[in-house]
């Protein structure tokens, strides 16, 4: 009858396995960390980019204004009458644009807004934005 042979506890085969785990376990920590926003708008740099990809979506709520009386509800509203979808920002950590409109306390009646928080990394409440203001036709950068 033979005997079962186990290889010896430094073998190359342990070594591999765990040395697999590692490597698997350092990939799920730098996944984590992308999602959790170690990509972050470059803010100020970023804002010529940003206004370009916004373009179309503040010529969707004028357009949506001229034809409806009113600012959207929401950014959903525009869609697919005044565009086909919501353009993005630049960062995976903040992937969409915020809108508000009045009666929001800080908003003029009839006045809407877009901002794309910047921030990242683990400072998930960053108040840094970049903020475009309907009233003023302008993007600013507001720091923390």
């Amino acid at each position: 009858m033979d005997a079962v042979r186990l290889p010896p506890t430094g073998s190359t085969a342990v070594s591999f396995g765990v040395g697999a785990i590692a490597i698997v376990g350092a990939v799920g920590i730098f996944a984590l960390i992308g999602f959790l926003g170690f990509s972050p708008i470059a803010a100020r740099e970023d804002l010529p980019e940003v206004k370009t990809r916004a373009r179309p979506l503040i010529r969707a709520i004028d357009r949506f204004i001229a034809s409806e009386g009113r600012p959207p509800a929401s950014l959903d509203e525009l869609l697919p009458n005044y565009l086909d979808q919501i353009p993005t920002p630049l960062s995976a950590a903040r992937p969409h644009f915020s809108y508000f409109k009045s009666p929001e306390a800080r908003l003029e009646a009839g006045c809407w807004e877009l901002v794309v928080w910047c921030g990242g990394g683990l400072d998930l409440d960053s108040n840094e934005q970049l903020l475009f203001q309907s009233k003023g036709r302008s993007w600013r950068y507001c720091p923390k």
